[in-house]
């Protein structure tokens, strides 16, 4: 690369100057800082965070006081019956 008239060129071409670059998903500026690239991928984590939260969890979390009230239930049950009581969770259920 060699400048020209105060140009860049490569091999003959006059090369564009630009702000910044996105090459291989990377947004690279024009004194080499990542900030940008940086502050993209922040705010794509807290969309998807933001997503989870108001999307995902409210299905994951429907109705847990009654299916965590349950497995509760079961495993103090499987306490009191004598020859449950050694047993690890899953196996007492099983017997």
């Amino acid at each position: 690369m060699r400048k020209q008239d105060g140009n860049n060129t490569y091999i003959d071409h006059i090369l564009d100057q630009v702000e910044k670059e996105k090459d291989l998903g990377v947004t690279v500026d024009c004194n080499l800082s990542f900030e940008h690239h940086i502050m993209e991928k922040v705010s794509k984590a807290n969309h998807f965070t933001r997503l989870y939260k108001t999307i995902v969890r409210p299905h994951l979390e429907y109705a847990n006081s009654v299916w965590m009230s349950k497995r509760t239930l079961e495993r103090r049950s499987t306490k009191l019956v004598q020859r449950l009581r050694d047993l690890n969770y899953p196996d007492s259920l099983n017997n």
